[in-house]
């Protein structure tokens, strides 16, 4: 189900997102600040990663109501995405990858017991959350920086999340390699293989001679 379902979502963002290129650069290269004061910004963010993590790691009767459903847990990234400064970079590394950390976490040091539960904090939740949050800063100011292209700012941050899920993916369903015993997950870990391996060519990839949009993560 999950491999269906990112390949169809990310097919359909990915054909959105070609077929409306153009509107999009000009929207890029015409916004000249965002609609979101830092004030407003920030306690939003604040906000929306609070409720994603009650929603995720605990039962509030309240939350659960209002943000367990879909649309209404992204409409706040959605107003972040398009009046944020920071929000949209932050939004795309360090905050969607919490929640998938923090399962990887109780999934291998507190059901399993793969891992002690301090090792398993530094490495499937620490490491990786303070990385994105710094890569998602530099990223940031790059692109504020005359002449940087939005290829070089956004493939870094395609290499590295596409790993870092495939990593995580790999060690919750405990290392389905092909060369050993195949089990369910085997098929749907050749399937995240080769997309790994598509995203990995397309984030290293020079771009063609168009000249790409204006970088605004």
């Amino acid at each position: 189900m999950e491999t269906t379902f990112g390949a169809v979502m990310g097919a359909t963002l990915a054909v959105g997102l070609w077929r409306n290129r153009g509107l999009i650069r000009a929207a890029t290269t015409s916004s000249t600040a965002e609609s979101l004061s830092p004030a407003v910004e920030w306690p939003l963010l604040g906000l929306h990663l609070m409720l994603l993590t009650l929603v995720e790691f605990s039962s509030v009767a309240w939350v659960d109501a209002v943000y367990d459903f879909g649309l209404l847990l992204g409409y706040l990234p959605v107003v972040l995405i398009a009046g944020g400064r920071w929000a949209p970079v932050l939004l795309a590394l360090p905050v969607t990858a919490l929640p998938i950390c923090g399962k990887t976490l109780n999934n291998l040091a507190y059901e399993q017991h793969t891992l002690p539960r301090e090792l398993g904090w530094v490495l499937l939740v620490a490491v990786p959350l303070i990385g994105l949050t710094v890569l998602a800063l530099k990223l940031r100011r790059q692109a504020e920086m005359s002449g940087v292209t939005a290829h070089q700012v956004l493939s870094p941050a395609l290499l590295v999340a596409a790993w870092l899920y495939f990593g995580l993916n790999y060690a919750f369903f405990g290392f389905p390699w092909p060369w050993v015993k195949w089990t369910a997950r085997t098929p749907n870990a050749l399937a995240f293989a080769a997309c790994l391996a598509g995203l990995t060519w397309l984030a290293l990839r020079k771009p063609d001679g168009q000249p790409p949009a204006a970088a605004r993560p």
